[in-house]
C-alpha cells in the first residue's frame, strides 16, 4: 500500500470514529421462568374443585427489573392467569416477596406492589421507587405470591390444570407446572354445565379426577350422602392410572346431588366434592295446536317437589280450573290463584283455556315457582335456579313466519298456516324499499294445501337499506297475515390484515367493510408498548362502505399492535397486527436496492478481524463485504445525488463519499 493509500485509510478511520452515530436496537427481553404453582410451605394437595379454602403460592423468576426509576418513575405489572372458571378475590392479607419483606401496599405508593383481580386474572402492579436507585423487583429475582384462603375459588375443571405468568417487560405467557384439581363433574343433557340441568332420564357422563388408581368408583344420587347411599349406585367405573374415571349415569327425577365414592369406602378416602343438579321440567300440551278459547291439557314432570307454581300462556297469567289438578286418578286441590302445586314426585297434570285475544303463532306455556309449600323443610336445599319449566302451544290461525327474520342479504323462506285450504295465495309485499319488490312481484301466485299452509321464498338483494319491512300474504278469500323482516345495518369491521405479521418496514393491506359510503378513511398504528398513535395511511370507502388501504409498519418494538380504521363519521374498529423483530443483517444488494446503479464502491472496517472490507460494483471484482450489519458504519462512493430507503429509515446521499450508520 503506497503512502497516499495509507493517508486515506487513516482519514477514513478517524472520520468513522469521530462522526459515526449508530442507533442500536434494544435486545429482545427473555420471558419469565421457573413458574411454580402449589400449596404454601407445609400445605397439602389435593386442591378440591369448588373449594375456596386452599392456600396457594405462585412463584416465578423475572429476567427484567420491574418498577424502576431513571429520569421518572416507571410502573410495571405482572399478570397471573388462572384456568377459566376460577374465581378470584382480594382478601387483603396476600403477600408478594422478591428476596425481602412483603411488598404489598394499598394506594400505589412508590416501591410497593398493588393487587387487583378480574375474573380469572390477577394483576400485580409493581410501582417504581420514588427516586433513582434499585428497582422495586430486581431482574433475576424470584417473586413469590402467597394467596390466602378465600383469594382463589376452584371453579376450574377437574383434572390437570396450569396457570400462566407474564410481565409488561416479558410479554410471553409462561405456563406453570400442572396441578390436579380433584373432584367429580357431570356433563350432558340440554345444559352441559354445573350444576347439571337436564330432563329426567337423560344419559349423563360423570367424570372424576384425583381418585385412587385401580379402585372401583360408585356414583350416587340423593339430597345427602347418607340418603344417596340408601338408594345405591346409579353408575360405576374403575379409576385409571392417572386417577380419573368416567361413568355413564341417568339424570334423576328429583333435584339433589351427585356423589362419587371409591371402593374402599367413605371413611378411608376423601370425598372430594358433590355436584348439585336440577331436573329440567318437561311441559307437554295436548293437543299442541288449537284455536282461541279451546281447552288444552298440560302435563308436567321434573318440577321441584311440593312447590307452588304460577302458570302463564304467551306471557299472560292464566286460570287453572278450580277443580284442581290431577296426577293419575288423584285430584289435588289448587292452593294458589292462577297456579298449581306439584306433587311429591314433581308431577302435575291440569287444563287451561287459550286466552281470548291471543295472537296467532307459537306460544310459550310457562310454569314459574312462586314459593315453597308450607311444611316443606328441605325447600332451601332444593331451591336451585332453573326449577321453572316451559312448553309450546301453537294458536292455529292464519300466520306467516320468515326464516331468517333478520338478514342483510340472501334468501328468506316464508311459511304460512291457517289460510283457506286450496286457495290461491298472492304473495304481496308492503315495503318502503323497492329493491325487495322485483324478487316477489304481485303477479306471483301459488295454491295452499289442504290444511291452508304453504311455503315459498324470496331474495333480499345485497345493499338493501337497513330497516324493518312488513311482508304480507293474502289469499283469494281475503285472509291476510303479516310478518316483519329486519334488514340490519352492516357492522363496521377491519375485515382482514394481509399479512397480519411482519417486522418494522413491512407492507400491510387493511381491508375494511361496513363503514360510511364514499367516506375518507384513516388508518392508525398503535404500538405494542405505550406510545403515540400514528396515522400511517388514508383512503376512501366505496359506495358499499368498503375499502382496501396499503401502508408500511412504522418503527416499533415487537409485540401486538393495533391497526385502527376510522371513517369520516368517527365510526371505528380495529384489528391486531403482530410486529416481529427485524433482521440483524441483510445482503448489500438488498439493503442498497433503492440506490442500485448510483454507487460504485463501499468500504467498512471490521473491528473484530481488524480488516477493511470492500464491495466493488465493477464486473468481476472480488468482494469481501457481502452483508450489512445493523450498527455498522459504511463509507459509500455515490455517483449522483439520491435517497437510500430501507424499511422506515432513509438516508440523503450526495455525489461523492458519504458515511452512513446502518440502522437496518
Amino acid at each position: 500500500m503506497n503512502t497516499k493509500h495509507r493517508i486515506l485509510s487513516v482519514l477514513l478511520i478517524l472520520a468513522m470514529v469521530a462522526t459515526l452515530c449508530v442507533v442500536m436496537a434494544a435486545p429482545a427481553s427473555a420471558d419469565v421462568s421457573s413458574v411454580v404453582w402449589g400449596p404454601v410451605a407445609g400445605g397439602t394437595l389435593p386442591f378440591i374443585k369448588g373449594d375456596a379454602t386452599d392456600i396457594y403460592t405462585v412463584s416465578f423468576v423475572t429476567t427484567q427489573p420491574l418498577g424502576t426509576f431513571t429520569t421518572v418513575r416507571v410502573d410495571d405489572f405482572a399478570t397471573i392467569t388462572f384456568p377459566s372458571l376460577t374465581t378470584l378475590a382480594v382478601i387483603g392479607t396476600e403477600t408478594v416477596t422478591a428476596g425481602g419483606g412483603n411488598l404489598v401496599a394499598v394506594g400505589g405508593a412508590a416501591g410497593t406492589v398493588g393487587i387487583a383481580v378480574s375474573t380469572n386474572s390477577m394483576v400485580l402492579t409493581v410501582n417504581g421507587p420514588a427516586a433513582a436507585g434499585a428497582p422495586t423487583i430486581p431482574g433475576g429475582a424470584t417473586v413469590i405470591v402467597t394467596l390466602v384462603a378465600g383469594t382463589v375459588t376452584n371453579g376450574m375443571a377437574i383434572g390437570s390444570q396450569t396457570l400462566t405468568v407474564r410481565t409488561s417487560k416479558e410479554g410471553t405467557s409462561v405456563a406453570s407446572n400442572p396441578v390436579t384439581i380433584c373432584g367429580i363433574a357431570v356433563t350432558g343433557g340440554a345444559v352441559p354445565t354445573l350444576p347439571t340441568n337436564a330432563p329426567a332420564g337423560t344419559t349423563m357422563t360423570a367424570i372424576g379426577a384425583g381418585y385412587t388408581p385401580g379402585q372401583s368408583v360408585d356414583v350416587l344420587a340423593g339430597a345427602t350422602l347418607a340418603a344417596a347411599q340408601l338408594v345405591g349406585s346409579i353408575g360405576s367405573a374403575t379409576v385409571g392410572a392417572d386417577g380419573t374415571f368416567t361413568a355413564a349415569i341417568s339424570q334423576q327425577a328429583v333435584a339433589a346431588n351427585y356423589y362419587a365414592v371409591d371402593g374402599s369406602g367413605v371413611g378411608s378416602v376423601p370425598l372430594y366434592n358433590a355436584v348439585a343438579f336440577v331436573v329440567t321440567p318437561t311441559v307437554t300440551a295436548t293437543p299442541a295446536t288449537g284455536i282461541v278459547a279451546s281447552t288444552v291439557q298440560i302435563s308436567v314432570s321434573g318440577l321441584a317437589v311440593s312447590t307452588n307454581y304460577a302458570v302463564g300462556f304467551g306471557g299472560v297469567a292464566v286460570d287453572v280450573p278450580a277443580a284442581g289438578i290431577t296426577t293419575g286418578a288423584t285430584v289435588v286441590a289448587v292452593t294458589t290463584l292462577n297456579g298449581i302445586t306439584s306433587t311429591a314426585a314433581g308431577l302435575a297434570v291440569f287444563t287451561i283455556t287459550v286466552p281470548v285475544g291471543s295472537s296467532i303463532g307459537a306460544k310459550t306455556i310457562v310454569l314459574k315457582a312462586s314459593g315453597a309449600a308450607p311444611g316443606f323443610a328441605n325447600q332451601a336445599a332444593f331451591a336451585i335456579p332453573a326449577a321453572n319449566g316451559s312448553g309450546t302451544f301453537t294458536v292455529a290461525n292464519r300466520s306467516i313466519t320468515l326464516s331468517p327474520a333478520s338478514l342483510r342479504a340472501g334468501t328468506v323462506t316464508v311459511t304460512g298456516a291457517g289460510f283457506s285450504a286450496f286457495a290461491v295465495a298472492l304473495n304481496s309485499t308492503v315495503v318502503s324499499a323497492p329493491a325487495l319488490v322485483p324478487a316477489i312481484p304481485a303477479t306471483t301466485r301459488f295454491t295452499t294445501d289442504g290444511n291452508g299452509s304453504f311455503t315459498t321464498s324470496f331474495s333480499v338483494p345485497l345493499g338493501t337499506a337497513a330497516g324493518n319491512y312488513a311482508v304480507t300474504c293474502t289469499d283469494s278469500n281475503g285472509a291476510r297475515a303479516t310478518a316483519i323482516l329486519n334488514i340490519p345495518a352492516a357492522p363496521a369491521l377491519v375485515s382482514s390484515l394481509t399479512p397480519a405479521t411482519g417486522a418494522t418496514g413491512s407492507t400491510c393491506t387493511a381491508v375494511g367493510s361496513g363503514f360510511a359510503a364514499l367516506s375518507t378513511m384513516t388508518v392508525q398504528f398503535t404500538p405494542p408498548l405505550p406510545g403515540a398513535q400514528t396515522i400511517v395511511a388514508t383512503g376512501t370507502t366505496d359506495s358499499n362502505g368498503g375499502c382496501s388501504i396499503q401502508f408500511v409498519i412504522p418503527l416499533s418494538a415487537p409485540g401486538f399492535a393495533r391497526i385502527t380504521m376510522t371513517d369520516g363519521n368517527g365510526t371505528a374498529n380495529f384489528g391486531t397486527y403482530t410486529v416481529t423483530a427485524g433482521p440483524v443483517s441483510v445482503a448489500v444488494t438488498d439493503g442498497f436496492s433503492t440506490v442500485a446503479g448510483k454507487y460504485s464502491v463501499i468500504w467498512t472496517f471490521n473491528a473484530a478481524t481488524q480488516d477493511w472490507q470492500l464491495y466493488d460494483t465493477t464486473a468481476g471484482a472480488v468482494n469481501s463485504l457481502t452483508i450489512l450489519a445493523r450498527g455498522q458504519g459504511y463509507w459509500m462512493n455515490i455517483t449522483q445525488d439520491c435517497t437510500l430507503t430501507y424499511g422506515v429509515n432513509t438516508y440523503s446521499l450526495k455525489a461523492g463519499w458519504n458515511l452512513i450508520g446502518w440502522l437496518g
